[in-house]
């Protein structure tokens, strides 16, 4: 009986050997652009790793790294949340069979619009007029004249910018 156990112990470290050579791992890092953040963020985000068939996710560490082990090759689409501003970035990438993925991110935790109504090249106010989201109609119920504003489009996000400058034709 003893010899029968030692073999099925034998079988399955030897498929689990076999089967965890194809598995992937992936390190990364969150790289701020506001150093000050660096306690919060790692108090509050988590990376999210999602495949076909596999979905985890882990708090980033005081140095704001995480890791994943033991992932199936496939295509990866890894998260963060809270998310990254001004855009909510998901990466994605192919993950082969034994490959470790060494990624460092860009994290904003903060908006980086509407902190200033100047200009951030020309450093002036004179050209700049406020960008309008939605459709913008005047009070006949036509569309209303644009000289006074630049229309940002329909769709409305809590991070967006709120200013355009005519002179440098940028938005802020």
């Amino acid at each position: 009986m003893n010899a029968k156990r030692l073999l099925i112990l034998v079988f399955l470290f030897n498929i689990f050997i076999f089967y965890s050579q194809d598995l992937g791992k992936i390190n990364g890092r969150l790289i701020l652009n506001d150093l000050d953040s660096k306690e919060s963020v790692s108090q509050k985000t988590y990376v999210i790793v999602k495949s076909k068939t596999y979905i985890d996710s882990v708090k980033v560490d005081s140095n704001l790294k995480f890791e994943f082990t033991n992932i199936v090759s496939d295509t990866i689409r890894l998260y963060l949340s809270p998310r990254s501003y001004p855009n909510n970035i998901f990466y994605r990438f192919y993950l082969n069979k034994g490959e470790t993925k060494n990624l460092n991110l860009p994290y904003s935790p903060n908006c980086p619009y509407g902190k200033s109504d100047t200009c951030p090249i020309c450093c002036k106010k004179d050209y700049v007029i406020p960008i309008v989201y939605g459709l913008i109609m005047n009070e006949q119920g036509k569309e209303a004249d644009m000289k006074n504003y630049k229309s940002g489009g329909c769709v409305i996000s809590d991070c967006q910018p709120k200013l355009f400058c005519k002179r440098d034709e940028t938005e802020f």
